[in-house]
């Protein structure tokens, strides 16, 4: 029975390490050690190798086009660089001529003394102005003549123009008085309305009154009443003749008048007051 029965073949027991199989190092010595067939199983993965190759594809792939831009910037930085240098360098020429320019040619430029002389004169004719003595004669006058107290300096002199104005509207005949205060109102009267109160002009006798050279009217006195003459145009104006005011006015100028046949040249009444605060 013994005799009969067939040998089996020997295995030998396996020598490499799951490490020498993931190196991926297959010897045939190993191969014939063992006594097995090298194995080709298509489920067998890549070996380092060749992942190594994927990834060393992969990395030039992604990195080239940033290898492209690096180089492409560092072109555009050397190109405008160059031309910087070549601005810088024409500007250092234009420099250089201007200064051999103005060295060759030099500005004309005015000494400091000059101005010092200029700035003396200058000075010097401020002080003549401001020490030009002022006149006070006829101050008085002029004063009256823009219609206010603004000419005068102190009030002791206010009070004295004030007091000799008041005494000279007291001296006038009754019928100028009269006159004065109807045409006077009247100016005042027709700025109110609009009318510009430069352009009123009254002469100096207070007989008439005209608007930028056009008359207006002419004012006559008799015993006790005052006489008003009114242009054509004025004449026309129903408004106006009608109007409450340029009544008030007239019966004010006529209660002067009034006054003459009780032989009061120097009139202290009320009426005679409001022209004098009529004047200013």
């Amino acid at each position: 029975m013994a005799g009969m029965t067939p040998d089996r073949p020997i295995q030998k027991r396996r020598l490499r390490s799951p490490l020498h199989e993931m190196d991926g190092e297959e010897a045939h010595d190993d191969d014939e050690l063992v006594g097995t067939p090298k194995s080709t199983s298509e489920g067998a993965g890549p070996s380092l190798d060749a992942i190594a190759i994927i990834m060393r594809q992969e990395l030039h792939a992604a990195i080239s086009p940033l290898e492209n831009q690096l180089t492409s910037m560092g072109v555009t930085f050397e190109e405008r660089m160059g031309k910087i240098e070549n601005t810088m360098a024409d500007q250092d020429v234009r420099l250089s001529r201007l200064e051999e320019s103005m060295a060759a040619d030099p500005p004309d430029t005015t000494p400091l003394s000059d101005f010092a002389d200029k700035f003396a004169a200058l000075q010097s004719q401020i002080d003549a102005i401001k020490g030009t003595p002022h006149s006070s004669e006829n101050d008085m006058v002029k004063t009256m003549v823009v219609g206010g107290l603004q000419g005068c300096e102190i009030l002791q002199n206010a009070t004295q123009w004030l007091r000799e104005k008041l005494q000279s509207l007291n001296d006038l005949p009754i019928p100028t008085r009269a006159r004065k205060m109807f045409l006077l109102g009247l100016r005042w009267q027709l700025g109110e309305w609009g009318f510009v109160k430069r352009e009123v002009e009254i002469d100096d006798h207070y007989t008439k009154m005209a608007i930028a050279g056009k008359s207006v009217v002419q004012v006559s006195s008799v015993p006790g009443d005052l006489k008003v003459e009114w242009a054509h145009g004025w004449t026309a104006w129903d408004e106006f003749q009608s109007s409450a005011q340029l009544q008030q006015i007239m019966d004010r100028a006529n209660q002067v008048l009034k006054k003459q046949g009780k032989g009061t040249g120097k009139s202290k009444s009320k009426d005679a007051g409001a022209a004098a605060y009529t004047a200013f």
